[in-house]
C-alpha cells in the first residue's frame, strides 16, 4: 500500500504521551513518521500486522 507520495498529519496530543512516544522512537530508532504510520496501519488494518 506504500506510494512514493508523503501526505503530512498534524495533531495535538497530552504532553506525557507525546513523551512516552518520543522515548519509544528514540529507543528503536524510529522517525515520528515512521511510527504514526505503523500505528495507524496496526489501527487500520490489524489482522494485517498481528500474527
Amino acid at each position: 500500500m506504500a506510494t512514493n507520495e508523503k501526505k503530512g498529519v498534524t495533531v495535538k496530543i497530552d504532553a506525557d504521551l507525546h513523551a512516552e512516544v518520543k522515548r519509544y522512537i528514540e529507543a528503536h530508532e524510529m522517525t515520528m513518521g515512521d511510527f504514526v504510520a505503523l500505528a495507524l496501519e496496526n489501527e487500520l488494518h490489524p489482522s494485517a500486522t498481528r500474527s
